[in-house]
């Protein structure tokens, strides 16, 4: 006979997924050898019952497998595993193999990937018969004494009659003896958290109970779902002691006590009986699941279950092992995607990736629609389908999606939740440009309001409008140069940072940072004159002519020790003493202005050389260089390279259109310089003190006096046109 089943079971090993050649011996000693110390751990849940399982399985998994596998060096040891420790075991490998119930093995193979590769099967003898029947498949019961509640036959008996009642299960984590159970009262629509009672709890709770109501009276009982611990003790309180009004426990548990004197079996009527509807030899409440698996961890090689199925798959189910045991040996496992399912419509385990689970019973997964794709909730953790968002969909027709994909650049979609074809061309957007010129527009507009305040402030009067366009004007001109300043910096940090990030090994690279380091100091420079200009013109144009003649003090000083000092009747190089307290103002503001532009003119000079000239020759070698790689290598990407190179050529340009007045520029500051000390200051007399407003129509130093206002706000006779001497001799203009 077993010679027989070695053959089966060897013929159910060539049909296996996995490696289909039989190992040597040398190869099963070399398997024998990765475990610590040579032993096979095999974890086997004990149900609640450790006695009963010391007393069932070591003759199995210890004894026989040991017998079976001495040849090669294996030992085996049993590992017995409460309900509360089959996680974390698993987890930290602290077994190799584990027999769990069917629930157990599905949640353990969706955390952990364990793999099963036979089944148990039970050797049950009906009584009253010689004869044994092999059972791979089993169910459970839900159980009451046959004299108590005969109104309760059905499950709808059960949910028809709601009243208090003590439910005596095995444990939350039980499959036979609580979730198919429970998975049955759900399908008849009980909620068995409030149609029992509201109490319910472990063990202890279910004696303190029982205690209290033998005390005070039927009033202390408390009904509920009580998780007694193992399978006899629920159904001992049912038909025995009567503490417990329904019992359940899996299917076998009846008449294992039958056999052993506990109760007879007209003492037990078992609620929707589906026994002789299955053609099921025992009492059974349930719909049938596969038995219990041996599974392999996945630290384990794969060739191990070939080690194992061997023995076990040839085991007689008459052997000393199989007789203790009371199981009829080994088989090849059902699927086990009904346990799944029933999981999942219990809210234990959730759906795969791609499914949702159902609001109302049965609680199945669906797959997610065409245009949907699955997630995970970040509220509930319960993986969900969502619409694919505007701009992404899902293939036409395709279920189950796990992601969207993105509509190709430029395009976008109507709607959220679109499939395959609903692409369009996405219409342009133009909030972006909008607000790129409306927030410097807005901050032009602001900066001149307060500015033209202040001005009105200092003044202490109201400004005519011509002093208003005149000043708005101004500040226009003086924005625009500082705009052009802070563009040319910061294109300046782009390079210096991107060519930082972008092989700065390479040498050119190298080179490309030096020149917007040098460039960036340039910029700076430029954007402090810029500044100044426009500092200088706002503090003349208040009338704050004390701060611009400080500043033209000490420009003279550096002025006179060059001893290039040019003045009416005055020899070249000779030391003048200059008060500059007793110039015009206005020669000292257009002194000032003069200094300014001659400096401004320098530093563009200055930026073409060391920025501008380098920068458009580097860019073209570079370019020359990664042409034929596809530019992969420019610095910064394509686009930033463009526009470095492009804003190189426009500055260049523009500074080589400043830089070419500079020589004409120090002329005249020099001619200006001779001015502001060659003529005496005559606003004291012919102008009341009041403060005169000039425009400049090009920075060139051509102002024209536009008013003269006195402090108290009337404008002064006579002094509307005047032409400073600047830039000329001042016989051109007329004293």
């Amino acid at each position: 006979m077993k010679g027989v089943a070695a053959a089966l079971a060897l013929v159910g090993l060539a049909l296996l997924p996995q490696r289909a050649d039989a190992l040597s011996k040398d190869d099963i000693i070399e398997l024998c050898n990765g475990f610590p110390g040579n032993t096979i751990r095999i974890g086997v849940v004990t149900k609640g019952n450790l006695e009963k399982t010391l007393a069932r399985w070591p003759a199995t998994f210890e004894t026989y497998l040991q017998e079976e596998l001495a040849d090669y060096g294996c030992n085996t040891t049993m590992v017995p595993l409460d309900f509360d420790v089959i996680t974390p075991y698993t987890r930290d490998q602290e077994i190799d193999f584990i027999f769990p119930n069917p629930s157990a093995f599905v949640d353990l193979k969706e955390q952990f990937g364990i793999n099963e590769f036979v089944s148990v099967k039970r050797n049950f003898a009906p009584q009253g018969s010689n004869e044994t029947q092999e059972l791979d498949q089993f169910g459970g019961v839900v159980v009451r004494a046959a004299d108590r509640y005969t109104n309760i036959n059905t499950f709808a008996d059960l949910k028809a009659n709601p009243q208090t009642m003590r439910v005596c299960a095995v444990k939350g984590g039980a499959f036979g003896g609580w979730h198919i159970q429970w998975y049955e009262m759900l399908k008849a629509q009980i909620d068995v958290d409030t149609h029992f009672g509201t109490g319910g709890g472990d063990h202890a709770a279910f004696l303190a109970n029982v205690a209290d109501e033998a005390a005070n009276g039927s009033d202390a009982k408390v009904g509920g779902v009580y998780f007694i611990g193992n399978h006899e003790l629920a159904l001992q309180y049912t038909m025995v002691n009567r503490t417990c009004d329904i019992g359940i426990a899996r299917t076998e548990t009846i008449e294992g006590q039958v056999e052993d004197g506990v109760y007879t079996f007209n003492d037990v009527y078992t609620i929707s009986d589906k026994q002789v509807e299955l053609g099921f030899p025992q009492y059974i409440s349930t719909p049938l699941y596969p038995e219990w698996p041996l599974a392999r961890l996945a630290h384990v090689p794969v060739d191990m279950e070939q080690v194992l199925s061997i023995p076990l798959l040839s085991m007689d189910k008459e052997s000393e092992p199989a007789v203790i045991g009371k199981h009829a040996g080994f088989g090849f496992p059902y699927s086990y995607e009904p346990v799944r399912e029933m999981s999942i419509a219990l809210e234990i385990f959730d759906c795969d990736l791609g499914y949702e689970r159902q609001a109302e019973f049965p609680k199945q997964c669906d797959a997610c629609e065409p245009g949907y794709y699955g997630r995970v909730s970040p509220v509930t953790g319960l993986r969900i389908c969502s619409p694919c968002p505007v701009g992404t969909y899902t293939a036409q027709g395709a279920t189950a999606s796990t992601m969207c994909m993105a509509c190709e650049d430029g395009e976008t979609t109507s709607s959220e939740g679109s499939v395959e074809g609903a692409c369009t061309q996405e219409p342009y957007d133009f909030t972006t440009i909008a607000m790129f010129i409306a927030v410097p527009v807005a901050f032009v507009i602001a900066m001149m309001s307060l500015n033209i305040l202040w001005l009105r402030c200092v003044l202490k009067r109201q400004m005519t409008i011509s002093e208003t366009f005149q000043h708005i004007f101004q500040m226009f001109k003086s924005m625009g140069k500082f705009a052009f300043g802070c563009a040319d910096l910061i294109t300046d940090i782009i390079v210096v940072v991107n060519a930082l990030r972008n092989d700065s090994y390479a040498a050119y690279h190298q080179a490309y940072w030096a020149i917007g380091c040098l460039a960036f100091v340039a910029s700076a420079i430029d954007l402090y004159i810029s500044v100044a200009i426009y500092h200088t013109t706002m503090q003349y144009l208040a009338g704050d002519h004390e701060k611009i003649t400080q500043k033209v003090q000490k420009s003279m000083k550096g002025y006179q020790r060059r001893g290039s000092l040019r003045a009416p009747d005055s020899p070249m190089g000779s030391q003048v003493a200059v008060e500059v307290a007793q110039m015009d103002h206005r020669r000292v503001w257009n002194l000032l202005l003069q200094k300014l532009l001659m400096q401004e003119k320098g530093t563009a000079g200055l930026l073409l050389l060391v920025e501008d000239i380098p920068m458009i020759c580097m860019a073209l070698v570079v370019a020359g260089l990664e042409a034929s790689r596809d530019c992969v290598e420019l610095p910064g990407g394509l686009i930033v390279f463009l526009v470095s190179f492009g804003a190189s050529c426009l500055f260049g340009g523009h500074r080589f259109f400043i830089a070419s007045g500079f020589f004409g520029q120090v002329g005249k500051y020099d001619r200006a310089f001779a001015k502001a000390v060659g003529v005496p200051a005559k606003l004291s007399s012919s102008n009341n003190g009041a403060m005169p407003v000039y425009s400049d129509d090009d920075f060139s130093g051509e102002l024209r006096l536009v008013s003269s206002v006195s402090p108290k706000g009337s404008a002064a006779r006579g002094s509307a046109k005047v032409r400073p001497p600047v830039g000329g001799d001042e016989g051109e203009h007329g004293k």
